[in-house]
């Protein structure tokens, strides 16, 4: 199996970015928060030839030194220009359903303000064939 870590010190993607915050941001203050984001992870990848993964597993953990309630469909918002930038970086042969299985989560770390993306190939399965983590459908 195949793992990439990239971590993004001291950056976590503006809370304009989150689904709430988008109804409320100008297109060009998003685009340019967009920007931004990929410009870190850039900065964030290591050097030299990067493994490109046509399946992923991709782990994106914003990491805040503070608790407090985060909203998971909010979390999803600002994952969404880290993978835009893994797949126009080639690390990801696309971001849709087929080609990434996506975890997001929030941690808490005192004096701590970073994002950490781990991408794992292939994706890892159950005994069912069922990507894990995935919740199974009831049959009809």
């Amino acid at each position: 199996m195949t793992t990439l870590l990239v971590v993004l010190p001291d950056f976590v993607p503006d809370r304009r970015l989150s689904l709430n915050g988008v109804r409320r941001t100008h297109f060009r203050t998003l685009m340019q928060l967009r920007d931004d984001a990929k410009w870190h992870l850039r900065g964030a990848l290591p050097g030299g030839v990067l493994p490109h993964f046509a399946r992923a597993f991709v782990a994106i953990e914003f990491v805040y030194p503070l608790h407090r309630r985060r909203d998971a469909d909010n979390l999803a918002g600002l994952a969404k220009p880290l993978l835009d930038g893994l797949v126009d970086a080639g690390v990801l042969e696309a971001d849709d359903t087929d080609h990434v299985q996506l975890e997001v989560r929030a941690v808490v770390a005192p004096r701590i303000r970073e994002t950490r993306i781990i991408i794992e190939t292939p994706v890892p399965l159950d005994r069912g064939g069922i990507p894990h983590g995935a919740v199974p459908r009831p049959p009809p």
